[in-house]
């Protein structure tokens, strides 16, 4: 593949990573924060009359959250990494890993079962107290994301410096920031926990799904006191930075 044509195949591939991300993570906050989810168009091919047994439902519903984890896990090996650049596609390697992570959300949401009746574990009588906290693990996401360089964690810078003849890209990384990313595979930790925790009305499906992604998440969340004080130190920065433009 010439220069010319690489350089656009691969600002194609940065384009639909991002808007495939996007429209993922739109879908899992409905798909999350509604546990009925059976009102969202496309987002779960389930419906009564395609109800199946709770040990099926529970064998499927563990299938799926195999292949996410097998999916997140895998294609974060050294071995994995190697052969992507060896097949050329370097520069689109972290938007490959977040499209088939996204493909793997779509395929765990599309094919959610509830497992028994959808009778509720628990049903607390401050609803509006659990939405407010479910709301607030939203924000934390969303405000954590800012603290490190989602552009680089997409995987759109890496295109960018390809196409500016810039390469590689994570050397130009402060050895701080590559250091962090050693250990924190997830950009985000308290926000997840509480948005699969603090749910209105938990059922045995969720209860599942908030067990395992949970355990994921703890396993993978390797920070120590240097990680946290250089989140500390950007959180610092942005503030300051946000207090200048808007003063």
């Amino acid at each position: 593949m010439g220069r010319q044509p690489a350089k656009i195949f691969f600002v194609i591939v940065a384009a639909s990573t991002f808007a495939l991300f996007a429209f993922t993570m739109f879908q899992l906050l409905f798909f999350i924060t509604f546990n009925d989810n059976r009102g969202m168009p496309r987002v779960s091919h389930f419906s009564e009359d395609s109800k199946i047994s709770g040990f099926a439902a529970l064998c499927q519903d563990l299938m799926l959250l195999g292949v996410f984890v097998l999916q997140h896990s895998v294609m974060s090996l050294p071995i994995f990494k190697n052969l992507i650049s060896n097949l050329g596609l370097g520069p689109a390697q972290r938007c490959i890993y977040v499209i088939c992570t996204c493909l793997a959300l779509q395929f765990l949401m599309s094919y959610w079962q509830p497992i028994g009746e959808r009778s509720p574990l628990w049903s607390p009588q401050s609803t509006w107290l659990f939405l407010l906290l479910h709301s607030i693990g939203w924000v934390f996401i969303a405000g954590s994301v800012q603290l490190v360089d989602y552009n680089e964690l997409l995987g759109l810078k890496q295109v960018y410096y390809y196409i500016m003849g810039v390469d590689p890209a994570t050397p130009k990384l402060s050895p701080s920031l590559q250091r962090l990313y050693s250990h924190f595979r997830h950009p985000v930790f308290i926000g997840p926990m509480i948005v699969l925790w603090m749910q209105p009305v938990m059922t045995l499906d969720r209860l599942l799904l908030a067990v395992i992604w949970t355990t994921y998440l703890v396993l993978c969340h390797r920070l120590d006191d240097r990680d946290h004080q250089y989140l500390k130190e950007q959180f610092q920065l942005k503030h300051h930075y946000l207090s200048y433009m808007y003063h």
